[in-house]
């Protein structure tokens, strides 16, 4: 995700812009941690409930990752900042850690290691080039309001582009149906 980077790199140079004094500023990536612990567990917990469909928790974190970098620009004090740096580290915490299970589901057992690798590789570009054009963007507006929108903006694109996967997968379960019918036929 291209603005996936964009707080680790760049919240703490905001709230320094805020007034926080440097080790405040710095603690909002602490706070970010624990919200990303957390948002961990609790993911990790309902991916293995029955109930649960995990591609909608994930599709959660996509969407609290959005919503928090957008509500960010209205942020007017060192305290919202701390409640962004939670909100997106407990989301961006159950987007991790169901990357990996939903590739599986997606590719199967015996593909995994070939869908995984080809998902980090498309990831590097895209997390690479992110905190450079918020820091251009910062440049050009002399405000992180502009950065934190796009990353929401991005956030929310990829959450509306990942709601064509279940989509496809049924498409592709009917398909691999057909042709199994086919083959059977053809074997009789």
């Amino acid at each position: 995700m291209l603005g996936y980077l964009v707080p680790y790199v760049h919240l703490v140079k905001m709230a320094e812009d805020f007034g926080a004094p440097k080790t405040e500023a710095a603690l909002l990536i602490s706070y970010l941690a624990i919200g990303s612990s957390i948002g961990r567990l609790i993911s990790g917990r309902l991916a293995d409930c029955k109930q649960c469909n995990r591609f909608y928790v994930w599709q959660t974190g996509l969407l609290g990752i959005s919503v928090s970098s957008t509500l960010v620009t209205l942020a007017s004090s060192y305290k919202w900042l701390v409640v962004y740096a939670f909100a997106f580290g407990f989301f961006e915490g159950c987007y991790v850690t169901l990357n990996p299970l939903l590739i599986r589901d997606i590719v199967g057992v015996d593909k995994f290691a070939y869908g995984l690798g080809i998902s980090f590789f498309t990831m590097s570009f895209t997390r690479s080039a992110g905190a450079p054009v918020a820091g251009w963007m910062y440049d050009s507006f002399h405000s992180y309001n502009a950065a934190f929108l796009f990353t929401g903006l991005v956030f929310m694109v990829a959450n509306c582009i990942v709601f064509l996967v279940p989509l496809l997968m049924e498409k592709s379960k009917r398909s691999n149906l057909c042709e199994k019918r086919e083959v059977r036929e053809t074997d009789v």
